[in-house]
């Protein structure tokens, strides 16, 4: 029998704190990472250093003219690449996947069972589960930081899927911002097929990491020309939640944006640390590059004013940002 091979795709921007974790953890499912790399930060060195260590890592240049403000153009663009000069990639299923996501599955042969039950007329998906922080030390362990630092939101409330390509519908299909849905090159949408593992999303991890995620993200929403009344809505709330603190984020303001991120939770009570929440899916692993993951604010900070004034902002719908800011002190 076949052994089945997984490649994934990522849109990354800045990802420091996490890009090693991302590598070592879904390593156990993922053979071959594809990346379409737009830091300013350590990411692009760390990368390099994995590479080294065998990591079957392939980073993609965007020569498209596309910014990175227009992420499934991008991904769109990538996936046409890996179609005309990776042919030779073996792989059997690709999964966009963002540097904070991770298949919660114990196993290769588990995942590529549930795989397998795909129907071959239809591309898979599975929703995210949320893993809310329980410590503010996972930027300062080289060793299982996301286990030991988080555990499992208990209620979701808005569940996002994430899509599963099977290479049969790879020269096929168009996909959309963040990977949650697919169409055909028609337009018509994708049957889906859910599987049973859940993606495994850490999308607050630090008071700088979601600090300086979130003002880039608002700053690449207001650049974005193309962008839909509602897309990334949580991304504005977010930075209401970080400008009532004037940016100085304690352990339960941290747990509280991520109960309430991308979701319709209130934050109204302290999360349980229940052991059974806890990641443990999740095998050992080690950090050889941790001192090389801190974020620099002045950098990220200082490129989007030199950015901006070198390049204003074009009108755009602000609606979004207006809510959220009469939210400020309230």
């Amino acid at each position: 029998m076949k052994k089945i091979r997984i490649a994934s795709i990522s849109c990354i921007k800045n990802e420091s704190d996490i890009i090693e974790t991302f590598i070592r953890v879904n390593s156990r499912v993922v053979h071959t990472f594809f990346f379409i790399d737009d830091s300013t930060d350590a990411t692009r060195e760390i990368l390099r250093k994995l590479i080294k260590e065998e990591f079957h890592i392939i980073i993609l240049e965007n020569k498209s003219g596309i910014t990175y403000f227009d992420q499934a153009s991008i991904v769109n663009n990538a996936i046409c690449i890996i179609r005309e000069q990776y042919k030779d990639i073996d792989f059997d299923y690709i999964l966009p996947l963002d540097c904070d996501e991770f298949p919660n599955t114990l196993s290769i042969e588990n995942f590529t069972q549930e795989l397998s039950k795909i129907p071959d007329d239809s591309i898979g998906n599975y929703f995210w589960e949320t893993y809310i922080p329980i410590s503010l030390e996972f930027s300062k362990l080289n060793k299982n930081g996301l286990t030991s630092c988080f555990q499992k939101r208990a209620f979701e409330g808005i569940n996002f899927p994430k899509i599963i390509i099977p290479k049969t519908h790879f020269d096929k299909i168009i996909v959309d911002t963040g990977g949650h849905n697919a169409a055909y090159s028609g337009g018509m949408p994708c049957k889906t097929y859910t599987i049973q593992s859940q993606l495994a999303h850490f999308p607050v991890r630090s008071p700088e990491q979601i600090i300086r995620k979130n003002f880039t993200a608002v700053y690449g929403l207001m650049r974005k020309k193309s962008r839909s009344k509602g897309e990334g809505f949580h991304v504005y709330y977010t930075m209401a939640a970080i400008l009532n603190k004037n940016i100085k984020i304690n352990l339960k303001t941290l747990q509280k944006i991520a109960f309430e991120y991308a979701s319709n939770n209130k934050f109204t009570i302290e999360p349980d640390i229940v052991e059974l929440l806890k990641p443990s899916w999740i095998p050992d692993y080690q950090l050889k590059y941790l001192d090389q993951s801190n974020i620099n604010f002045m950098e990220i900070f200082g490129n989007i004013i030199i950015e901006s004034w070198l390049d204003p902002l074009p009108p755009n719908d602000l609606y979004d940002l207006c809510v959220a800011l009469q939210n400020i002190d309230k």
